[in-house]
């Protein structure tokens, strides 16, 4: 794919966001239909209020780093475009399980990202592979839009989604996914569907 001038954005509500086990990812009917993915991404937390905020300043607003899982019911994605619908259902956006300050943090492009579907790796990239860094993903974010204090931004996710596997991987019911990223730690959630 090309790569876009600028990040591709989307909304979760805040009804998405879940946190670590003993959290479940929940799988509400409308994405029972074998197409429930996964997405291992660094998560940033906003540490005040912030608009139009200059790359070079962008640091300042980060409180810290986090694992975050942007859980997706795909055909909703794909076939209908609705992206933050299918990105936004309620527990959608398990992280956790660890706030990381950035001074903790040796670089937060080179960080080692993994995910596990039932312990086996899915997922296997690093930051440094981020199409945007965390200063040009905030600072456009930002633009003529206020950040506000807790925000949580995830960054993107590197190759290995389900959708594009073969053969595919879905979330069941009872699966488990672990978000392992170095010195954050790994956000572990089972799956469950209602």
């Amino acid at each position: 794919m090309p790569i876009p001038d600028t990040p591709v954005l989307f909304i979760k509500p805040r009804t998405s966001v879940n946190g670590p086990s003993p959290a479940k990812i929940n799988v509400p009917r409308i994405a029972q239909d074998g197409t429930s993915d996964y997405e291992a991404e660094l998560t940033l937390v906003i540490s005040r209020d912030g608009r139009d905020i200059a790359e070079d300043d962008a640091m300042d607003y980060v409180l810290g780093y986090t694992c975050g899982n942007d859980v997706s019911a795909r055909t909703q994605q794909f076939k209908n475009s609705q992206w933050s619908f299918s990105k936004g259902l309620d527990g959608a956006a398990p992280i956790g399980p660890v706030l990381v300050s950035p001074s903790a943090i040796t670089d937060p492009h080179s960080l080692d990202i993994k995910a596990k579907h039932n312990g086996l790796i899915v997922q296997d990239s690093n930051t440094r592979e981020m199409i945007f860094d965390v200063r040009k993903i905030v600072s456009f974010l930002s633009s003529g839009t206020t950040l506000e204090r807790g925000t949580l931004i995830m960054t993107g996710t590197g190759p290995g989604i389900g959708a594009m596997r073969d053969p595919k991987v879905v979330l069941n019911h009872n699966d488990e996914m672990r978000v392992q990223i170095d010195q954050i730690g790994t956000l572990i959630n089972e799956v469950y569907y209602e």
